[in-house]
C-alpha cells in the first residue's frame, strides 16, 4: 500500500537500516509523487525487544514497567511547518500504545513546545561534565 504525498508510509519501513534493528521500529515519510520516492522524514520507536537497545531505553529501568522510547524523529527542513512532524509523532505514539507501551521516554530534547502538547514533560535534566580521556581510561601519567 502506498501513501499520498507527505503522509507516513507504513509499508516501506527501514529497508536501508544497517544496524541490525527491526524495520518495524522505523517509520518513514516518503514523497509518493517523486520518482524513487525519496525519504523526507523518519521516526524511530524503541521497545524492550529493540536491538540494538536505543538511548531512550537506557532509562527504562527508572520508569514504569513497559516503558517505550521515541527518537530520533525529524522532517526535511523544506517540509517543516506543515504538521508532518506532528503526524509522525502521533503515529509513532499510536504504534507504541498498540504495543502496550504508554510510558514513553525521549532520551534528550529541548523541543518542549513540540512534544508538550502530546503529554511530554521533562522528568530528568543533564549537566555537562568534562573529564580528560586518559582519566576515564585509567591511564593518567
Amino acid at each position: 500500500m502506498g501513501s499520498r504525498k507527505g503522509e507516513p508510509d507504513d509499508d516501506d519501513q527501514g529497508e536501508d537500516e544497517d544496524d541490525g534493528g527491526d524495520h518495524a521500529d522505523v517509520l518513514l515519510l516518503r514523497e509518493a509523487t517523486t520518482p524513487g520516492r525519496p525519504i523526507r522524514g523518519m521516526a524511530r520507536i524503541h521497545r524492550a525487544a529493540t536491538s540494538p537497545v536505543g538511548p531512550p531505553l537506557f532509562w527504562a529501568a527508572r520508569r514504569r514497567p513497559m516503558a517505550g522510547g521515541l527518537g530520533p524523529i525529524g522532517v526535511a527542513a523544506s517540509l517543516r511547518g506543515h504538521g508532518l512532524g506532528k503526524a509522525l509523532l502521533a503515529i509513532s505514539l499510536g504504534r507504541l500504545r498498540d504495543l502496550g507501551l504508554i510510558d514513553v521516554v525521549i532520551d534528550w530534547t529541548v523541543l518542549t513546545g513540540f512534544y508538550g502538547p502530546f503529554g511530554f514533560s521533562p522528568w530528568m535534566t543533564f549537566r555537562e561534565a568534562r573529564v580528560p580521556t586518559a582519566r576515564l581510561l585509567g591511564r593518567e601519567a
